[in-house]
C-alpha cells in the first residue's frame, strides 16, 4: 500500500537533487541551502520508510499533527527557497511593449 508513495517520494527526491547540482542563477546559494535542507528531510524520511517500514513521529504538540525533525526541516528549507523565489520575482523588472 505504501510503496506507491515511496517511489513517488524517491523521484522526487532525485529531481530535487538534480535542481540543487544545476541550479545557478540569483540567490544561488541561498536557494541551494534551502533546497540542500529539503533534501535532507527528504532523505531521512526515506531513510525511516526503508529500514522501519514507516515514519517515526515523535513531536507531538498536542494542537499540531505530530512530525518529526525531517518534517521540520523539508517545512524549513520549502521556506527558504520560496523566499528567495519570492524575492527574486520581486527584482525583475516589467516588459513593457
Amino acid at each position: 500500500k505504501p510503496w506507491p508513495l515511496f517511489v513517488i517520494s524517491l523521484v522526487v527526491y532525485f529531481l530535487l537533487l538534480l535542481v540543487l547540482w544545476l541550479w545557478v542563477g540569483p540567490g544561488c546559494n541561498i536557494f541551494q541551502v534551502g533546497l540542500g535542507v529539503i533534501c535532507g528531510g527528504a532523505i531521512g524520511n526515506i531513510i525511516d520508510r526503508i529500514v522501519l517500514g514507516e515514519l517515526v513521529v515523535f513531536i507531538d504538540m498536542g494542537f499540531w499533527p505530530v512530525f518529526n525533525i525531517a518534517d521540520m526541516a523539508i517545512v524549513i528549507g520549502v521556506g527558504i527557497t520560496l523566499v528567495i523565489v519570492v524575492k527574486e520575482s520581486w527584482k525583475k523588472e516589467p516588459i513593457e511593449s
